[in-house]
């Protein structure tokens, strides 16, 4: 059973603390979850895999395993155990990408819309002030 003194901890490569968790279970697998782009613990894939939710493995362990030394994370940092959390890194939050395509696609539009309307335009200035009135002769 984890005592409240210390916490489990995920560090990246700055020695910045990213993550911490309450860990009961004796196991822990570590994923990275491709629908959130973010790093969780779990205690079992399964539930993911019924889901259908894509991700990688990077790391299963025990409790004992990363007290007795921090357990290096393959590309990212290390998980560790310590009795007080250290400088914890910076929050950013990330804009959602568009694509390119979906950005030509709304230029595009963008550009047809701006054409049309200038043509409507330059019809309803021409038919308004230039266009001369016939004149009919009235026939007696």
């Amino acid at each position: 059973m984890v005592t409240n003194m210390g916490c489990f901890v995920l560090k990246n490569k700055n020695k910045q603390t990213v993550r911490t968790f309450n860990w009961d279970n004796p196991s822990l697998t570590l994923v990275y979850r491709d629908d959130e782009g973010r790093i969780e613990a779990v205690n079992s894939v399964n539930e993911l895999d019924e889901q259908d939710i894509s991700y990688s493995l990077l790391l299963t362990t025990t409790q004992k395993e990363v007290r007795n030394k921090p357990v290096l994370v393959s590309g990212f940092g290390y998980l560790s155990y310590e009795e007080e959390s250290g400088a914890v890194s910076p929050s950013f939050q990330m804009a959602k990408e568009e694509s390119e395509v979906v950005k030509t696609f709304k230029i595009s539009a963008a550009t047809h819309i701006t054409i049309v309307a200038i043509l409507i335009l330059a019809s309803f200035i021409s038919n308004r002030y230039f266009k001369k009135e016939e004149v009919k002769p009235v026939v007696i």
